[in-house]
């Protein structure tokens, strides 16, 4: 096998953008670019291979283009009114959505061309060297600036008409001038790259037909892209939490039917081994039978009463036994709310405004910390979300994730001003981010001096890197903690917990407030008493840090040998990697990660049947489902996925 070409593929290209030419009316093959290629129709496969690779894509169709497509896309659509002339009637029609120095043209009835295509046809421009570029398929790559000029004298894409005969002003005249490169690859291309006719696209579904060992068919997924469309209708982006949009990677979202243990099938029966775990909270896996005998048991007796029960004070009992620094824990219904509470409990406690949180850290929608925030906010490459006014983060201090520096400076700058710093311990929300060697124990030394609260948010790490998160593993005891996912064992809850000098300022015994109607529901109580007793059985953790490690050093060690640039981290079941070259220490490192490429091996094992995360800047997941042989199935998947991504390198 082939390793990946640093100079071929790691050279960073001037940035380009995509004009995707999707005109909608084919008198030879009406419907074409609906027609299902790939388990998706065949203009949402070629917007797929390109989405992940740049932030420009603009789809250029015609008047006969059905508007609810393009919107179903997520991506601008402008009409190309140039009288039949093609690629550059295209781009000159989308110019005024285009930043990037290069543009990149492709039809939206080629779904054979790949975004990594595009990136060294780019190469080859900047470098002048054709040597660079895979014989695989014909394409071109246009510079702006001429673009800009032909704009400017180009009448109708500022009129909305022609204002000259096609004749007269000629554009295919000027394709000359304006080509950068024209690469033309021989015997090396495929048979055919566009679908003109109903023949062409019966050849396209033949050659995905082709014996496994000479092509891997993608699986299909129409009910999937149908299900897609049919929540666009009525749900915001189609989605009810941003990440699984699949903005971070491209293309449609998978819809799921069912999991167990540690695998799900999706709604077109595809089956996949599971490393995202409902984003942390499966630690037993999928349709675990203690956990939905207690569900349901617990459904029967009764969903929810607005009253105290028993099971509150059990599973209460459950996490102080195992949590080092909690006396005392109120529960609520998510770890947004329990952050959000946290920090209230922080000011009234300390009779302090301002908090220090760390860029690139997530910890839930709360306003206050929307700031420079990590997860799903970093993935569609907006931190800091509309709606959160300047007055509710005035008193939020921002510094870099591992830099005890800044986090002195801070203090220094607001003394007896800053009521808590909180943090994630093991910062999951832009990848997996491991605190420095004294980096924690130095927060705790900082808060401590100041008289400021310091809160660990163990949402995500709470009984998942050892029983007791990681004050337990790093041995760093935190004032205030909050928790959610695995407490509620798959169910909505969330938690704070700590002392009980300072959770007793909560009302109704102190003057904080908090509530909630579903605080401490039923449902969620009983789902999180199976989940706790489940982890206390003996050898539980040693099994989860077993699977963490195999996994790990499984992607570590393929990576190497295929000198793919890359960082890798573990603590406990809790997993993740970075197509980096440099170490990954903070916000700033995470973001030089190579985001296409993790676009295109994230598809390329959803094909085999392994379902990472939809976006490099997340965390992945294990559990005590995952067993040896699901974990070497994905190492051999992924092996198989590098083989066929560089095939075309």
């Amino acid at each position: 096998m082939r390793s990946r070409s640093p100079s071929a593929i790691d050279t960073a290209p001037e940035p380009f953008g995509v004009v995707v030419l999707a005109g909608g009316t084919a008198t030879r093959f009406p419907g074409k670019l609906r027609a299902e290629f790939g388990g998706m129709p065949l203009l949402a496969r070629v917007v797929a291979n390109f989405a992940g690779a740049t932030n420009e894509l603009v789809l250029s169709v015609d008047a006969g283009f059905d508007p609810a497509l393009a919107a179903q896309l997520g991506f601008p659509a402008v009409v190309d009114r140039s009288p039949g002339n093609g690629p550059l009637g295209g781009m000159l029609s989308a110019f005024a959505e285009m930043h990037a120095r290069y543009v990149f043209a492709v039809a939206g009835d080629a779904p054979l061309v790949e975004a990594d295509f595009a990136r060294r046809l780019a190469a080859a421009r900047q470098a002048g060297d054709e040597a660079v570029v895979p014989r695989y398929l014909e394409r071109e790559v246009w510079r702006i600036e001429p673009l800009a000029a032909l704009y400017d004298r180009i009448a109708f894409l500022r009129e909305g008409v022609a204002a000259f005969a096609q004749e007269e002003y000629a554009l295919h005249r000027v394709v000359a001038r304006l080509r950068t490169r024209y690469v033309s690859f021989g015997s090396g291309a495929p048979e055919f790259t566009n679908v003109n006719t109903p023949e062409d696209y019966e050849r396209l579904r033949e050659s995905e037909r082709a014996p496994a060992t000479e092509k891997r068919a993608r699986p299909t997924r129409e009910r999937s892209f149908a299900a897609f469309e049919r929540a666009q209708r009525v749900i915001p982006g189609g989605v009810n939490s941003t990440v699984r949009a699949f903005k971070g990677v491209g293309g449609t979202p998978v819809f799921m039917a069912s999991g167990s243990g540690c695998r799900i099938a999706d709604i077109d029966g595809n089956e996949y081994i599971d490393f995202v775990m409902s984003w942390g909270p499966l630690i037993l896996g999928h349709a675990h039978p203690a956990v939905v005998d207690a569900v349901r048991r617990a459904a029967e007796r009764g969903t929810s009463f607005g009253t105290p029960t028993e099971a509150e004070s059990e599973l209460a009992e459950l996490v102080v036994a195992m949590v080092p620094s909690a006396e005392k824990v109120r529960f609520c219904s998510s770890g947004t709310e329990a952050t959000t509470f946290a920090l209230r409990l922080a000011r009234g406690y300390s009779g302090r405004e301002k908090i220090v949180k760390f860029a690139g850290c997530y910890h839930g929608g709360t306003d206050a910390l929307l700031v420079s925030a990590g997860s799903s906010a970093l993935t569609i490459g907006k931190p800091d979300s509309a709606g959160v006014t300047r007055g509710t983060v005035a008193d939020t201090i921002v510094v870099p994730f591992n830099d005890l520096d800044a986090v002195r400076a801070a203090f220094e700058a607001h003394p007896g001003e800053i009521a808590a710093l909180i943090v994630e311990p093991y910062a999951g929300n832009m990848g997996l981010v491991l605190p420095r060697p004294g980096f924690l124990a130095g927060l705790r030394e900082v808060t401590r001096a100041s008289g400021a609260l310091l809160i660990f948010d163990e949402v995500m790490t709470g009984f998942r890197v050892a029983a007791g998160g990681v004050q337990e593993r790093e041995g760093i005891l935190p004032d205030v903690t909050t928790l959610g996912k695995i407490i509620g064992g798959g169910l909505p809850v969330g938690a704070v917990a700590g002392p009980a000098e300072i959770m007793d300022r909560f009302t109704p015994e102190g003057d904080v407030f908090q509530a909630g109607t579903l605080s401490g529901n039923p449902l969620a109580m009983a789902a999180g008493i199976a989940t706790l007793r489940a982890l206390g059985e003996p050898g539980v953790y040693p099994r989860l840090d077993a699977a963490g490690a195999r996994f790990t050093e499984g992607l570590d060690d393929l990576f190497t040998r295929h000198e793919v640039p890359h960082q890798t981290n573990h603590r406990g079941s809790m997993a993740g990697f970075f197509f980096a070259s440099e170490p990954v220490v903070d916000l700033t490192s995470a973001k030089k990660s190579d985001t296409a490429f993790y676009a295109q091996f994230f598809h390329a094992m959803l094909d085999r049947g392994v379902y990472l995360a939809p976006s490099q800047f997340e965390a992945g997941f294990l559990s005590l489902a995952h067993d040896d042989a699901a974990i070497d199935a994905t190492i051999d998947a992924a092996e198989d996925a590098l083989a066929d991504l560089f095939a075309t390198a």
